[in-house]
């Protein structure tokens, strides 16, 4: 019996001793059954110490990195961590060091001196240096615990990237941890292992290489996913008895009937239509978006028409001609429909669409204009996707939603957030063709119950004024794009709806949107920063955003003024038939965007002006914006808020090279009175127009979008 005894305690203490490698081994087994973890840049990782900084999306990102790295791996986790029942109990086996930013000075300073110190003695050290898990899958800001960590021990910074974590089981994804069903299984985790950078690198700088990072692997995955007609056939077979979309006309259709439309409309398409572009003319509305979804099943590529900017007057699939091709609809056209309703739903999308998204183009958008010659931009399936699944993403839209569509699809914002964003996420789309058809608006948005709007501040401000509180009380999310919105609107629609009006950022070349502002997440103890006062947000999951020098490209750091560049898989390939023009703002992955701005420590945008906008008066350069700004202040002092419409544009001028001068509608106060007001504020002499380039217009000039025309208002003070 005594030998028995012996053998136990031996055993058990050779248990206890090979501890780790036992539960490491049973983990590991554990994981890749439930996961399929694929590495990445594994030749990255330096032989000796170093210290991994990972994005945190999850409370199961430390195994994943312990299961993807070969090495040991010791991580610094949140102290409140410990007390949970399963987590508490594995960090606890694997020496996880403890820390929090409530811990007193002295507890934060023995954490970090620890975690130095093995890192010194060449061990993996890994930290997550956003201190919080991201409840929205946004990259947060970076604390400064790594500085210190990576200066103490002299060991290199590994930036680590976690993509498709969103979506598990243990990541915020629907707005809960862990009471969810799998999407998948297994469930697929990429791991990142980025170049090396030097030991005294700024937390800023670490997160900008993540970043970047993470915008390189969504590029690469982006193609190597699936086009929009599969993803669509998909999405309509697992919600096909929803209605899909509709409009103000009384047009309705569930998403098995827009498929089988869809479907037999694309043989149409294919026998009458054989080059691979298809020029649309076509009101927003059911029609055209039906129209658009059989072109992507078609195969084809659709050019919607801009009716304000310069294009052949005929050759477009416009109503009438669209009636004549649905009359050509073939029993066979309907009989294939049906064929692919019996297969099973990814069975049924493959056999439609077999090829990888890759670089085949879905569309070509006409930009703005706005402020220079407009260029025919190239989009892709996998821009257009990747932009839909980060937007889909951070506003938490599901089949409950329904989203007002009033942007023209000719509008890159419109084309994607209107049409494939709700109806690749199973939600509905209300549309109507006049955005400023405030009346059929409100009285629609009351009776579909919708849930999101999309639009510019020339729609919001005339929403503000001329819809009732109760039209819009099923309003969850309002966000504001196309044009900065101006402050005294967010405040006038706070005032009115009592909601607030969230502002986005994006461009045409961009799929369109870059970053956005959400509401705040807060949930118990927890919460996280989504918006800041002036701001237009942080960028999208899974793109970058980077201030470089406009003169030499050299990186800004957070709160510096510069030029911005976007980088992801929603930049566009480039500008169709002008490859001079795409080298010129596509720099080695980079898109030069032409704005101003800056990004704070917290990864937040905010934007001075377009590069275009500013002027050289007496040998310095005035932003538009800012005398913009400062007059619509001033203004506001002297009369109050009011509808005021202006804009500040640069003419040519014999003495000083340029001038200002201001083109405004709507206001309160003579010119003179304005620049009274204005000589009270800090705005440097030089800034300040003259009385006599004060330019009063019934209107300012507008695209169809709302958004200001500059070309034209640059083209009245001309003529002035």
């Amino acid at each position: 019996m005594a030998w028995k005894l012996a053998l136990a305690a031996v055993l058990l203490a050779a248990c206890w001793r090979w501890r780790l490698l036992l539960a490491r081994v049973v983990l590991l087994a554990l994981l890749h059954t439930v996961y399929r973890i694929r590495v990445r840049g594994l030749e990255n990782l330096p032989a000796g110490g170093a210290l991994l900084c990972v994005n945190h999306l999850s409370h199961g990102d430390a195994l994943f990195v312990g299961a993807a790295i070969p090495r040991r791996v010791y991580f610094l986790m949140h102290r409140s961590f410990f007390r949970a029942p399963v987590v508490g109990w594995v960090a606890k086996l694997f020496d996880t060091i403890p820390v929090a930013s409530e811990d007193s000075a002295a507890e934060k300073q023995e954490s970090l001196r620890r975690a130095a110190e093995l890192a010194r003695t060449g061990e993996l050290v890994c930290i997550f240096p956003e201190g919080a898990i991201s409840r929205t899958g946004h990259l947060l800001g970076f604390r400064r615990g790594l500085e210190t960590i990576a200066r103490d021990a002299g060991v290199p910074i590994v930036p680590v990237v976690l993509d498709r974590v969103w979506g598990s089981i243990f990541s915020f994804s629907r707005g809960r941890v862990f009471w969810k069903r799998p999407q998948r299984l297994p469930y697929p985790i990429d791991v990142i292992v980025a170049p090396p950078l030097p030991a005294a690198s700024e937390a800023w700088r670490v997160r900008d290489a993540l970043a970047a990072e993470l915008a390189d692997a969504r590029t690469r995955a982006a193609a190597q996913s699936r086009s929009l007609a599969y993803r669509f056939v998909r999405s309509a077979r697992a919600h096909a008895q929803r209605v899909a979309l509709s409009d103000s006309s009384g047009a309705s259709c569930t998403y098995g009937e827009l498929l089988r439309e869809a479907l037999a409309l694309a043989c149409v398409l294919r026998r009458e239509f054989p080059q691979a572009e298809v020029a649309v003319d076509l009101p927003t509305g059911a029609d055209a978006a039906r129209l658009l979804v059989a072109l992507v099943l078609a195969g084809k590529t659709a050019r919607p028409r801009n009716p304000l900017l310069p294009g052949a007057a005929g050759g477009y699939l416009d109503a009438p001609r669209l009636a004549e091709l649905r009359t050509r609809v073939l029993p066979a056209d309907f009989e294939q429909a049906r064929r692919l309703e019996r297969l099973p739903s990814r069975a049924a999308a493959l056999a439609f669409d077999p090829e990888l998204a890759d670089a085949r183009p879905a569309v070509v958008l006409q930009s703005s204009g706005s402020s220079g010659t407009p260029k025919e931009v190239v989009l892709t399936h996998a821009n257009i996707a990747s932009n839909v699944q980060s937007l889909a993403q951070i506003f938490a839209l599901g089949p409950e939603d329904a989203l007002l569509g009033v942007l023209p699809f000719f509008h890159a914002l419109g084309y994607t957030a209107t049409i494939w964003l709700p109806l690749l996420s199973g939600a509905r789309v209300v549309y109507h063709a006049n955005p400023l058809d405030a009346q059929t608006i409100g009285a629609l948005c009351a009776r579909e119950r919708a849930s999101v709007l999309l639009g510019s501040p020339t729609f919001f401000r005339a929403y503000e004024r001329r819809i009732q509180v109760r039209d819009f009380v099923s309003l969850r999310l309002c966000v504001c794009g196309s044009e900065k919105l101006p402050p005294e609107l967010a405040r006038a629609w706070k005032e009115k709806f009592g909601t607030q009006l969230f502002e986005g950022y994006g461009a045409t070349e961009l799929a369109p949107a870059a970053a956005v502002s959400v509401p705040d997440f807060e949930q118990r103890r927890a919460r996280q920063e989504n918006q800041r006062e002036g701001s237009v947000g942080r960028a999208l999951p899974g793109v970058a955003l980077r201030i470089v020098d406009p003169q030499g490209g050299a990186l800004l750091a957070p709160g510096e003024e510069g030029l911005l560049l976007v980088r992801g898989p929603n930049v566009m390939p480039g500008y169709r038939g002008d490859p001079a023009r795409s080298a010129e703002v596509l720099q080695g992955g980079w898109y030069a965007t032409g704005d101003i701005g800056r990004v704070d420590k917290d990864g937040f945008l905010f934007l001075t002006d377009r590069l275009a906008r500013f002027s050289k008066l007496g040998g310095e350069m005035v932003s538009h914006g800012r005398v913009e700004n400062a007059l619509r202040e001033a203004h506001e002092r002297r009369a109050g808020a009011s509808e005021l419409e202006l804009a500040v544009v640069g003419v040519p001028d014999e003495k000083k090279g340029e001038r200002l001068v201001v083109l405004y509608a709507h206001a309160q106060l003579t010119p003179v009175e304005w620049l009274l007001e204005l000589g009270a504020t800090d705005l440097p002499p030089l800034f300040c127009p003259r009385a006599a380039d004060f330019l009063e217009l019934a209107a300012l000039p507008r695209l169809p979008t709302g958004k200001l025309d500059l070309g034209a208002a640059r083209a009245r003070a001309l003529q002035r």
